[in-house]
């Protein structure tokens, strides 16, 4: 058999089994110390057993944790201020069209008013007129609606086609 080739030193840095202890060096099995030296073992930090490092990685996995929640937490503020703020957009952008169309309104049955009143020379006349008229209407609409006004619930049914 021939002798086993000269191998350089393991680095310093990745201690081998033979040089830990697991294995003998010269227990008469050159494949083994061969074998070992192939394989670098790394050793354990200086300053702690088992139950420091777990401690430690238990630790780690707790702060992990405990930030993940914060980060779900400040992702669903962020979207309940999204959802609000589009929800504030959008009632916005459907009051002001209102407000502007009931003082047009406010404003068309002032004219209509003091026309009426100065086509009958007074206007007191004409305001009493659009008075009346704006009385008939609403009285006129609630006549209609009264079974609404009374059930509102058997009118949302019917209106969405759920009726029994």
């Amino acid at each position: 058999m021939a002798d086993a080739p000269n191998l350089p030193p393991p680095p310093a840095r990745y201690p081998t089994r033979a040089a830990v202890g697991d294995a003998p060096a010269g227990d008469g099995a050159p494949d083994r110390a061969l074998a070992d030296l192939s394989r670098p073992v790394l050793a354990l930090p200086p300053h702690g057993g088992k139950l420091e490092r777990i401690e430690q990685h238990t630790k780690g996995l707790v702060d992990d944790a405990k930030e993940w929640v914060e980060l779900r937490v400040k992702l669903a503020q962020a979207e309940v201020e999204t959802f609000v703020q589009k929800k504030v957009q959008t009632l916005v952008m459907r009051m002001v069209p209102l407000i502007a169309g009931a003082i047009g309104g406010l404003f068309l049955l002032v004219t209509i008013a003091l026309f009426l009143g100065w086509w009958l020379g007074h206007a007191a006349w004409g305001f009493l007129i659009v008075t009346v008229l704006l009385l008939g209407v609403a009285g006129f609409l609630l006549y209609k609606n009264r079974d609404t006004l009374e059930n509102p619930l058997q009118g949302a049914e019917v209106e969405s086609g759920k009726a029994h």
